[in-house]
């Protein structure tokens, strides 16, 4: 997945307002707040922005909030 198809997922999802936790060691206090700074890092990262672990954090983001649907 793109930079840009993060960014058009993210803009458009349904963030959740409390704290959630996504796994067994990470807690989401502040969803947008999060996904802001995720995607400054990868932006930053244009040509290696998949091996990042902010990356990796917005996808298992991602794939918790598409769970919880």
């Amino acid at each position: 997945m793109s930079a840009q198809e993060l960014e058009d997922y993210f803009a458009t999802a349904k963030l959740p307002e409390n704290p959630v936790k996504i796994n067994g060691y990470a807690t989401i206090e502040d969803s947008e707040v999060f996904v802001e700074a995720q995607l400054a890092i990868i932006t930053r990262e244009p040509v290696n922005f998949q091996k990042t672990s902010a990356y990796l954090r917005l996808m298992e983001f991602k794939q918790w909030l598409e769970n919880q649907s």
